[in-house]
């Protein structure tokens, strides 16, 4: 008899070990299924603060790097720098390259307001829904520069020689707003200019030759000396613009207005097509050329 008290004294504390320990098991087993989630959670903002920590690092230097290149003739890594800081949505507001020798650049939804590309070398360079509002292009010159769906308020492009020059809005009911901006003596042969907003601004020597204007606005602006030889006008409006001593041989304007325009010494009016066009209070236009347009 004692020994069954005994045998059953070593099984009883043997059993109730086994279920103390699978007891806590479970309840281990349940609290890492508990905290699992959160321990993934820390990973990863602990991931996520050292990939900002990485990419914070990387900016900085291509920010050292233009620094470092400032007044320099040639690239000197700049392009590629640019386009690392443009590719993780850093800002370049007042980015300044003047006088540097670029390759081809994209940028999308980036703020380049103020910057400073005065006096540059550029391939391709194309800005999409970007802020380019007080930035500067006088004397820059490239193969091309495109500017799609941009704020363009301010923006400098006085002497800038391009090879392609498009500067588009979304649509003529969503312009694109380049008021205040100063493209004079801007060399915009056969460029694309469409569903632009261009209030007191000036284009004073201009060239827009073989150019495409379609769906502007342009209240206010002085294109006084500029000239528009084989440009088609469409859809677009002049109020208040200073016209005088252009030239507008050959050019095609179909259904735009241009009330209160001054006209004084124009050229080539008379080798212009003019359909359906307002010309209400305009300036400094003798009775033949009033009777050509209409």
């Amino acid at each position: 008899m004692g020994r069954i008290r005994g045998i059953w004294a070593i099984f009883s504390a043997n059993w109730w070990t086994k279920v103390v320990q699978w007891l806590e098991k479970f309840w281990l087993i349940k609290l890492v299924a508990v905290l699992a989630p959160f321990s993934l959670l820390i990973a990863l903002s602990q991931f996520m603060r050292e990939c900002a920590d990485r990419q914070s690092g990387v900016q900085h230097q291509a920010w050292i790097l233009i620094g470092l290149a400032s007044g320099e003739k040639g690239d000197r890594g700049r392009t590629n720098a640019i386009q690392l800081l443009a590719d993780t949505d850093a800002s370049l507001n007042g980015l300044s390259v003047e006088g540097a020798d670029l390759g081809d650049l994209t940028m999308t939804k980036v703020d380049v307001g103020g910057a400073d590309f005065s006096h540059t070398q550029f391939g391709d360079l194309v800005f999409r829904d970007c802020n380019l509002a007080d930035a500067n292009f006088s004397g820059a010159e490239g193969a091309s520069i495109s500017f799609i769906d941009c704020s363009l308020e301010g923006i400098d492009l006085s002497r800038m020689q391009v090879g392609e020059l498009i500067i588009r809005g979304h649509s003529l009911d969503d312009k694109s707003n380049a008021s205040g901006a100063n493209w004079d003596y801007l060399d915009a042969r056969e460029a694309k200019i469409v569903n632009i907003l261009f209030l007191r601004g000036t284009a004073i020597g201009a060239v827009f030759d073989q150019c495409l204007l379609s769906g502007m606005i342009a209240r206010e602006v002085d294109f006084s000396e500029s000239s528009f030889v084989g440009t088609e006008i469409k859809d677009c409006e002049f109020r208040g613009a200073n016209f005088s001593f252009t030239k507008i041989r050959e050019a095609k304007i179909i259904d735009s207005s241009f009330p209160d325009v001054d006209w004084l010494g124009v050229s080539g009016w008379l080798e212009a097509i003019f359909q359906n066009v307002s010309i209400l209070n305009s300036k400094n236009l003798t009775e033949e050329m009033l009777e050509y347009a209409d």
